[in-house]
């Protein structure tokens, strides 16, 4: 069982690192990204992504003797709070304050047609 969670958690980590990687990749190119909130999501992605690394470090008990790595108190507390909690709070953030700019250029870009 728990070679099958090392594998989910690689699997989420990686879906993550190309969400990261496609908004990176989108970032100089996009309208959207010079839109309010674009770089909160990007971060918030980043910490999520951050939270799904250190959670694949907790299944190797050879890497408990470092502090913030391994299966410790420390490792815990920056998957789960910096990484997961605070990556969905940036990202909440980000995506409330996006979605009005969308609707807003999307209103233009209507407007413009007519």
């Amino acid at each position: 069982m728990r070679i099958l969670d090392i594998y989910v958690e690689i699997l989420r980590a990686v879906i993550v690192a190309l969400i990261v990687i496609i908004l990176l990749m989108h970032h100089k190119r996009s309208v959207l990204s010079k839109t309010k909130g674009w770089k909160y999501i990007l971060a918030g992605f980043i910490l999520i992504l951050f939270g799904a690394f250190e959670d694949i470090t907790d299944n190797f008990n050879s890497l408990n003797r470092f502090i913030f790595i391994g299966h410790t108190e420390y490792e815990a507390f920056l998957e789960k709070i910096v990484g997961y909690l605070a990556g969905f709070v940036v990202l909440d953030y980000g995506i409330w304050l996006w979605i009005p700019e969308i609707l807003q250029i999307d209103r233009q870009r209507d407007a413009e047609k007519l």
